[in-house]
């Protein structure tokens, strides 16, 4: 794939796609270092997504509010594959008494959790949103973060004033656990939700929109 191809693909997620091949396009012809080339096409898609956060609040929470239904809906499907994967490490142990190692297991529910699931998250967003798709993930993303954060400070006063609570939706997959005495987790998650998490969404965004333009890999 050509860097203009993949370039205006990044773009498009915060642009109309016509403006982003002008914009990629413009680039190109600076005849910029790898480096800088690239700088600036992150740049200019992340000022665009926040100049459509600033702009468009009211639109956003309702891509903020479908996103996460959608991501609800991925979650139960990630949960079923690790089901089903568990169905067959059962039946490779029955017949070859093998076993997956515990940090297989751990790093299998991991990826699930945190690669697989906002991926498609991603894809499901350029799919639906074509040129909001940077900013309404960056919405998601806080959002996120916002919820863990919140709920790691509460249970931290909790746990000060003696209280034990807690909170856990857990379907093979730890979807959430939030524990009164081990804050810290929740905190975890919440820099997560910062990090990793906006990128992932955003790669998967950006092979969806490389995968149907008629230069990317196609699906």
């Amino acid at each position: 794939m050509r860097r203009a191809d993949l370039a205006e693909a990044i773009l498009s997620l915060a642009a109309p796609r016509e403006r982003a091949g002008s914009i990629a396009g413009d680039f190109l012809e600076d005849d910029l270092s790898a480096f800088r080339f690239w700088f600036l096409v992150g740049r200019t898609a992340t000022a665009q997504a926040w100049r459509q956060l600033a702009a468009e609040p009211k639109a956003l929470a309702g891509i903020v509010i479908r996103g996460m239904i959608a991501e609800s809906g991925y979650l139960l499907a990630a949960c079923i594959l690790y089901l089903y994967l568990l169905v067959v490490e059962s039946i490779l142990h029955v017949c070859f008494h093998t076993d997956i190692p515990g940090w297989g297991e751990a790093s299998l529910k991991w990826s699930l959790l945190n690669l697989l699931v906002p991926f498609w998250v991603g894809r499901w967003m350029a799919r639906r949103y074509g040129g909001r798709a940077a900013s309404g993930t960056l919405a998601l993303a806080f959002l996120h973060a916002a919820i863990n954060l919140c709920a790691g400070l509460v249970l931290r006063e909790a746990a000060r004033i003696g209280l034990s609570t807690h909170i856990d939706v857990i379907l093979g997959l730890k979807l959430i656990y939030w524990d009164a005495a081990g804050y810290g987790a929740v905190l975890h998650s919440a820099i997560l939700y910062a990090t990793l998490y906006p990128v992932v969404v955003l790669a998967g965004a950006a092979f969806f929109r490389t995968s149907h333009s008629g230069t990317g890999i196609k699906c």
